[in-house]
């Protein structure tokens, strides 16, 4: 892959601005703030994402009501192996009980039908409480970030 001298500058930017837990608007607004020349921002938000790990469609999860299923639109077609139709990630943060840390994690789960975000949540949670039992943590916050398809499986 080819990258442009703007594309470039920017990635430097973007890598910066990851390794130092900054957002995406504020590493943009560092790099016209330093005079950079700008490229298409559905690219700038992409790069941003692949440096940082983030999957494209982690935040639409928070508008899905518990009770509902996410949309096809919401799920990424994986073409690799899968054990279940569906498998679904969460991230979560707790602080152990015995040192005091801060720890985050995900959780992954696969299920031959499709699951609302509440039980999705609810069986991430079952699954990670022997590990906060045995700590005494206590969880702080967690979210649902990936719905994943087998393709050429049907839909339910």
């Amino acid at each position: 892959m080819v990258i442009s001298g703007a594309h470039g500058a920017w990635q430097a930017v973007m890598r910066s601005a990851v390794t130092r837990g900054v957002s995406v608007t504020g590493a943009i607004s560092a790099g016209r703030a330093a005079g950079l020349a700008t490229y298409r921002r559905t690219t700038m938000l992409s790069d941003f994402r692949g440096w940082s790990g983030q999957a494209a469609k982690v935040d639409r999860f928070k508008y899905v009501p518990k009770v509902y299923r996410a949309s096809k639109a919401l799920h990424t077609e994986n073409k690799g192996f899968m054990s279940s139709r569906y498998r679904y990630q969460v991230n979560f943060t707790y602080r152990s009980g015995s040192t005091g840390e801060v720890i985050r994690m995900h959780q992954a789960l696969s299920s031959d039908r499709q699951l609302t975000l509440g039980e999705i949540e609810a069986q991430a949670i079952d699954k990670l409480k022997p590990r906060m039992n045995e700590t005494g943590g206590k969880l702080i916050s967690y979210r649902t970030t990936g719905a994943f398809h087998r393709e050429g499986e049907l839909w339910d």
